[in-house]
C-alpha cells in the first residue's frame, strides 16, 4: 500500500508540471503574436487605416470640382417654361462657342423632374466659382473661343433663333419622363370618347392669363388678348381640320370655361388641363402630345407648340412692342401663322400677317402661308 501511495504522488506530480508548461507555451505564443503586430503597420483590415488609405478615402468623398477657367452655365429663373430656354440656350452657346457646359445643380433638378436624365452634367453643389453674367447676344458676339473666364448666362433669353438649328438635340434632351406622355395619351383618347369623335386631330390650346395682365403692361406696353382673337383662332384651324377637336389648357380655367366654352356652346371645344402651376409637366406634356397648337402668351405655351410640331397660330400686335419671343421665332424662321390680338372685324373674320404683308379674309378661305 505504501508504495502504490508514492507512485500516485509522483504521476500527480508529473501531471502538474506538464500543465505548468502547456500554459507557459500559450503565454509565450501570445506575446510573440502581439510583438509582432505591433512592430508592423496595420493591414488594411486593422482599426486605423495607413496615410495613405486617408488620402484615398479624402478624395473619394470631395467633389470633383472642374477648373474654374472657361466654364459655361445658364443661371435658374422664372418658371418651367423659362428654365426650358435657359437650358436650350446654353446648348444653343455650347454648339456655337465649342465650349463644354455645366448646369447648376438646381437647374438640373427641376428639369429631371419632368424629362428623362440630361446629357449635360451638374456642377458639384459644394463647388464655387466667379461667375460673369452676360446676356446671350452678347456672349455670341464678344467671347473669342481663347477667352478663359467662366460665363453665367442670364436675363431669361428667348433665343430660339440660336438654338432652333439644333432642334433635334433640344428636343431629345427634352424627352418626358414615361409616365407623362402615356398620362396625356390616355387624356387625350377620354376627351375623344367623350365628344364621340373616333379619329380626331387633336389641336392644343394655351390661354396664359394671371401674372401676364400684369407683365404685359409693364414689358411692352400690352394686354391680354381676349375672347375675340381665341374665336379667330379657332375658326381658322377649323377651317384647316374638319375633324379638330381643341384641347385648352390654361393658368386660368374658369376664365376659360366661361368666355370659351360656355359662350362657343360648341362640343369640340374640351377643357384639360389642370391648372396647378406647381406641377407643370402634365400639361406640357398633353400639348406636346397634340397635333397642332394654338397659343396666347409666355414660354410655356412655345413649348408646347415646339414640341408638338405641327402649325402654330399666334397672336401679334397685343404689345406696342413685340415680346422677345415673337421676335426670335421670327428671326428663327418658324412657320407659324401670326393673326392680329385686336380687331374690329366680326370675328368670323381673320387677320394674318405674313412677313409684313396683311392679308385679311374670311376664316374659310385657305390662309396662303409663305414656305
Amino acid at each position: 500500500m505504501c508504495a502504490l501511495g508514492h507512485l500516485r504522488s509522483w504521476w500527480l506530480a508529473v501531471s502538474r508540471r506538464r500543465s505548468i508548461t502547456r500554459l507557459s507555451l500559450i503565454c509565450t505564443a501570445l506575446l510573440v503574436v502581439y510583438a509582432l503586430s505591433k512592430s508592423r503597420p496595420q493591414d488594411s483590415e486593422g482599426l486605423h487605416p495607413s496615410p495613405e488609405d486617408e488620402q484615398r478615402l479624402e478624395r473619394s468623398t470631395t467633389p470633383a470640382c472642374p477648373p474654374p477657367e472657361r466654364l459655361l452655365s445658364a443661371a435658374k429663373g422664372g418658371r418651367l417654361g423659362n428654365i426650358m430656354f435657359e437650358y436650350a440656350t446654353l446648348l444653343a452657346a455650347s454648339h456655337v462657342l465649342q465650349r463644354p457646359v455645366w448646369l447648376l445643380p438646381e437647374m438640373k433638378d427641376t428639369l429631371e423632374k419632368y424629362f428623362e436624365p440630361l446629357s449635360t452634367p451638374a456642377l458639384p453643389r459644394e463647388c464655387k466659382y466667379n461667375w460673369t453674367e452676360v446676356r446671350i447676344d452678347a456672349l455670341i458676339k464678344n467671347v473669342s473661343k481663347d477667352d478663359e473666364q467662366s460665363y453665367l448666362i442670364g436675363g431669361y433669353p428667348t433665343s430660339v433663333h440660336l438654338f432652333h438649328p439644333i432642334r433635334d438635340r433640344v428636343l431629345r434632351e427634352f424627352t418626358f419622363r414615361p409616365e407623362l406622355p402615356l398620362s396625356a395619351d390616355q387624356r387625350l383618347a377620354e376627351l375623344a370618347h367623350q365628344v364621340n369623335m373616333t379619329s380626331p386631330t387633336f389641336i392644343g390650346v394655351h390661354v396664359r392669363r394671371t401674372d401676364y395682365a400684369q407683365w404685359l403692361p409693364k414689358m411692352v406696353e400690352g394686354r391680354l388678348v381676349d375672347r375675340d382673337f381665341l374665336e379667330r383662332a379657332l375658326a381658322l384651324m377649323r377651317s384647316r381640320h374638319r375633324d379638330a377637336l381643341f384641347v385648352v389648357v390654361s393658368d386660368d380655367l374658369e376664365w376659360c370655361r366661361r368666355e370659351l366654352v360656355s359662350r362657343a356652346n360648341s362640343s369640340d371645344i374640351v377643357l384639360a388641363g389642370d391648372g396647378v402651376q406647381s406641377r407643370p409637366g402634365a400639361d406640357l406634356a398633353l400639348l406636346a402630345a397634340c397635333n397642332h397648337s394654338i397659343i396666347t402668351h409666355g414660354t410655356f405655351g412655345f413649348w408646347g407648340a415646339y414640341m408638338s410640331g405641327g402649325e402654330v397660330v399666334k397672336p401679334t400686335g397685343y404689345g406696342q412692342r413685340k415680346t422677345g419671343v415673337e421676335n426670335n421665332v421670327r428671326r428663327a424662321g418658324l412657320n407659324w401663322t401670326w393673326i392680329e390680338a385686336f380687331t374690329s372685324q366680326t370675328t368670323t373674320e381673320a387677320v394674318e400677317i405674313v412677313g409684313d404683308r396683311r392679308n385679311s379674309k374670311g376664316t374659310t378661305a385657305e390662309p396662303v402661308i409663305r414656305h
